[in-house]
């Protein structure tokens, strides 16, 4: 169980390592998309195109961009993790070498067995909880950067054919 409480350990570092990827991409495109809000490049936006619909481009943008940022973040944000149970674990084992040479048989060792078992699961429970939290944000955060960098694109092709009109 030692072994799937570090899996679990290492998929969440993953997790937030991605999120932090994933903010900082969006934070460059929330820069790269402010840039159009220049007027040398949002003037032959609404020449060619009404202000409305170049507004709406690079406003739609960045509100995506920070939807991204903020679920991003809430994939770093602090949780209470389950740490490794070791204190629990050795005044388990304290209590069980207490026990009196009469009452310690199969019975006390297969209910010691069982609560550390217990315990472990309870801790691999909550962890694989957090990560699936952490996975479905880190997804949404990644589908509204991608959904971005598609408005990104439209707000260069456009920017390129105002220009060039």
């Amino acid at each position: 169980m030692e072994k799937e409480y570090g899996e679990n350990a290492s998929i969440s570092a993953t997790l937030e390592d991605k999120a932090q990827q994933t903010a900082t991409l969006a934070g460059v495109l929330l820069a790269a998309d402010l840039g159009f809000t220049k007027s040398d490049t949002f003037a032959p936006l609404t020449a060619r195109y009404s202000k409305g619909i170049a507004e709406f481009f690079v406003l739609s943008t960045v509100l995506v961009l920070l939807i991204s940022i903020a679920i991003s973040l809430a994939v770093l944000w602090p949780r209470d993790r389950p740490y490794f149970p070791g204190s629990k674990l050795h005044e388990m084992g304290e209590e069980m070498a207490a026990l009196p040479d009469g009452e310690l048989d199969d019975a006390a060792l297969a209910r010691f067995l069982n609560n550390q078992s217990g315990l472990w699961q309870s801790i691999l429970n909550d962890q694989q909880a957090i990560n699936d939290i952490k996975a479905r944000l880190l997804l949404l955060a990644q589908i509204a950067l991608a959904y971005s960098f598609l408005l990104v694109g439209l707000l260069v092709i456009l920017a390129s054919e105002a220009n060039n009109a």
